[in-house]
């Protein structure tokens, strides 16, 4: 019976021990690397409004950034695009919006009477190109340099935190407060942001740019 006795006592601490190593949870699983697709289409499309276009024109251009976000074992994160991938999706968005502008100058020219060879011909006398050529050369003269170094200053890298559901992201462990979180839930390989309170790593301010944020979705690699 005391051998007995003694397994038992030694299977009810070893419970307790995992129990309590399960408790810790939060942090132990989170470290890793994650991937996200934003786009950030919504941020040029305004812009692609001074061309001439509707926000009905540019509803189905997107521009897929990837991201990726690494949380470390000992605290530290950092979170950045993909400037190879960006570069291709942004020029397939300029592509976009440049097909956008000819459908839409053949469209007000058809709304006004013109057929499109009558429109073709008093548009190159009139700017000495043919559409397609004008529109190209309008879309060419857009910053991309300009968006690829705005996603450089984006790039985030800092320490960590995590507590209760919620991600503390700082430059450095004593600028953590209460009053800037992420709230997240951690569930299947799949990081999930629901909200952000304050505007830890400037979420709020993307958030406003992008309209529809949240969730964010981030799968572990």
């Amino acid at each position: 019976m005391k051998h007995v006795k003694s397994l038992a006592l030694c299977l009810l601490a070893l419970a307790l021990v995992l129990a309590l190593a399960g408790c810790g949870g939060g942090k132990s699983d989170l470290p890793g690397t994650y991937k996200i697709d934003l786009d950030l289409a919504p941020a040029l499309n305004s812009a692609m409004t001074q061309l001439g276009l509707a926000e009905e024109d540019l509803a189905d251009l997107t521009l897929p950034v990837p991201y990726t976000l690494t949380l470390g074992e000992d605290g530290t994160y950092s979170m950045q695009a993909d400037k190879e991938a960006t570069v291709t999706a942004l020029h397939t968005y300029l592509q976009g919006c440049g097909s956008a502008i000819e459908a839409a100058l053949y469209k007000t020219a058809e709304e006004s009477g013109l057929s499109r060879e009558d429109f073709d011909a008093a548009f190159e006398q009139s700017t000495g190109s043919s559409v397609s050529d004008y529109v190209a050369e309008q879309i060419s003269q857009l910053d991309e340099e300009s968006l690829l170094s705005s996603l450089e200053e984006d790039e985030e890298s800092g320490v960590y935190k995590a507590a209760d559901g919620k991600l503390y992201f700082e430059e450095q462990e004593a600028d953590f407060s209460e009053e800037d979180y992420v709230s997240y839930t951690l569930e299947g390989g799949k990081l999930t942001f629901t909200s952000v309170t304050g505007d830890t790593m400037d979420l709020q301010s993307l958030s406003e740019m992008l309209g529809d944020l949240f969730p964010m979705v981030f799968t572990k690699q």
